[in-house]
């Protein structure tokens, strides 16, 4: 397993887990779209994940399509999560 599937996986848990992992391995943890997509597909605590994730990689995160299609489709934060991609 590669850093990017580790990376997803915690994007799908909670923002205190990826919180911990930045800590430890910032360097080593990729913000690619598919983490951003696993972040907003996270029902539980997907808001405060995408929200750590735009934090840490800033202008270099890529919103396309595809990560927007998941947050909207995302049952109980879709309109929260949508509101925090920049326009695009």
């Amino acid at each position: 397993m590669g850093w990017e599937e580790v990376v997803k996986a915690v994007a799908g848990t909670s923002d205190k887990v990826m919180r911990l992992l930045f800590d430890r391995r910032e360097a080593d943890a990729p913000i690619t779209e598919g983490v951003i997509k696993a972040a907003s597909g996270n029902r539980e605590s997907g808001r405060e994940v995408v929200m750590l994730l735009l934090d840490r990689g800033g202008a270099d995160v890529l919103i396309t399509e595809e990560v927007v299609k998941a947050a909207a489709g995302n049952e109980l934060s879709g309109h929260q999560l949508v509101s925090l991609f920049p326009e695009h």
